[in-house]
This record gives C-alpha cells, sequence and structure tokens, in this order.
C-alpha cells in the first residue's frame, strides 16, 4: 500500500476522479502511485526534467504494481504532456515565480487541461495572480499541515473572465480568509505573524521603495488581524 503525506493526500482529493493526471516533478512517483492504488485515476504521467530525478522516479514506478498505467517521461514543465491529454495537472513543490512560468510558457497546453492543482513552496501569490488574470476560477483551497510546515493548496479550471484580486487574497489566499476550521484560523495567525516580521524587517531600511512595502504590509495586518478577531470572538 501506497503510504503519502499530507500534501499529497490533499492534492488526491482535489484531482477530477476518474480522470488521467499528469504529476509535474513527481519525485519518486509517490502520487502516482497512490492514485492508482485508491482507484481515483485510471493513468498518470509522471515527469521529472534532471537527469538524476528522472532515472530515480523511473526506477521508483518501474517496481510498483501499478507501472503498466504509469508513463513516466522526461521533460522540461509541461513540455513532455500532449495537448488535452490529461483531465488534471498537479505541480508541487517548487516555488510560485517558478510554476507561474511553467504555466505562463506553455499557456497553448496549459489551457487545454480541465485543472490545475498547485502547491506553490512560496510566493504562492504569483501563480494566483497569473491565473485571476487569465480568467481561471479558483475552485478549491486547502491548507495542511506537515512536518511542522503548514503547505498551501489550490485548484483551478479554465476560464476566461479576469478578475482581480486584494493585496491579503493573493498573500493569504481568497477561500482560505474565510477561516473554514481550526488549521485554517491556525494558518491566518501564522500569516500575520510573518507579515509582522516582514513590517520589522523593512523599517531597519531607509530606502523609500522598503517603506513603501512596510507600509502595504502594515495595512494587510490589519486587515487580517480583523479577520482572526472575527473568526476568534
Amino acid at each position: 500500500m501506497a503510504t503519502i503525506d499530507q500534501r499529497l493526500l490533499a492534492a488526491s482529493r482535489m484531482i477530477i476522479p476518474g480522470g488521467a493526471v499528469a504529476d509535474i516533478g513527481t519525485d519518486h512517483g509517490q502520487l502516482p502511485c497512490f492514485l492508482l492504488e485508491k482507484g481515483l485515476a485510471p493513468q498518470v504521467v509522471a515527469t521529472e526534467w534532471g537527469d538524476g530525478p528522472y532515472q530515480r522516479a523511473r526506477e521508483h514506478i518501474e517496481t510498483s504494481p501499478w507501472s503498466d498505467r504509469i508513463a513516466v517521461r522526461q521533460g522540461n514543465g509541461l513540455e513532455a504532456l500532449a495537448w488535452g491529454e490529461v483531465h488534471t495537472v498537479v505541480i508541487m513543490g517548487m516555488g510560485g515565480d517558478l510554476m507561474a512560468e511553467i504555466l505562463r510558457r506553455d499557456w497553448h497546453l496549459t489551457s487545454s487541461f480541465a485543472r490545475l492543482v498547485l502547491q506553490p513552496m512560496t510566493r504562492p501569490a504569483v501563480p494566483r495572480l497569473l491565473l485571476a488574470a487569465k480568467g481561471w476560477p479558483l475552485i478549491d483551497e486547502r491548507v495542511v499541515r506537515s512536518r511542522g510546515r503548514f503547505f498551501v493548496l489550490f485548484s483551478y479550471q479554465p476560464g476566461d473572465r479576469p478578475y482581480r484580486l486584494s493585496a491579503l487574497e493573493l498573500e493569504v489566499g481568497p477561500q482560505l480568509l474565510q477561516a473554514r476550521d481550526s488549521i485554517e484560523l491556525e494558518y491566518l495567525t501564522y500569516c500575520r505573524r510573518r507579515l509582522k516580521a516582514r513590517c520589522q524587517n523593512l523599517s531597519l531600511s531607509k530606502q523609500p521603495q522598503n517603506q513603501s512595502k512596510r507600509l502595504k504590509y502594515e495595512l494587510m495586518g490589519r486587515e487580517l488581524e480583523e479577520i482572526i478577531d472575527g473568526k476568534s470572538g
């Protein structure tokens, strides 16, 4: 039986059930094996870019019971996929800047898939901003805690009606700001501490642009504190 951490488990619950999936940057192929074991996907494309990671993924997947339904391919970003080949594309474990660049660079491919499931390690505002500008509606946002860290996942589907997100929505996530459960409220508190730390660091700078950033973060922090107080009261 495949075992996966909370991040991968959350991702497995955000795909289109019963549709083909691509796992971009699959690492050891844990997510593809889990999806097939649980009957959540009929087939999976697992990709890696570097020679070493690609070989490790192949070796791990070839010894699994589901190797005949997992296509292991080497490619940069989405280039290993054919147009519309899968229903859901999962991209996890990389920075938000790189994630957005992957989507933007091959947008003709990106727009051919029915769902994106993303888990950026840093700067989640960057892919959020891109997808809002492209008019892709947000389906779901989730936060999980694993190994003492918070991880945010969000999913989108194709659309053509661009919309705007506030600075706080880009930073934290529009659905997560609703704090639907205790872990999401804990995440909002964590975000508030992070904004406060940024303000403190920027207060040491004399550069005008950094003071402008500090004021922006202070405003976001106050807005977030009001949300937290409203949820906690």
